[in-house]
């Protein structure tokens, strides 16, 4: 195993045991997935880091440039 597929293991790993499912965004990937968009969407762990970051700093704003199939939770 070389270490960039360590480190996919590792990431699904505590993406898979901490990080909880969220059904809405599932359908949202699986929608984007049909519509053609390329897979570039961060992992769950960066997900919530994401989200720890915009709780920590109490941000009522917040603008993402970048996005294809958009996403958006708000605490």
């Amino acid at each position: 195993m070389n270490q960039e597929s360590a480190w996919i293991a590792v990431d699904k790993y505590f993406g898979n045991s901490f990080i909880l499912s969220d059904s809405i965004l599932d359908q949202v990937l699986k929608n984007n997935e049909a519509g053609g968009l390329p897979a570039h969407d961060v992992s769950p762990n960066q997900r919530k880091l994401l989200q720890l970051y915009v709780q920590l700093t109490g941000a009522k704003r917040i603008l993402e440039i970048g996005t294809l199939g958009a996403y958006m939770y708000c605490c």
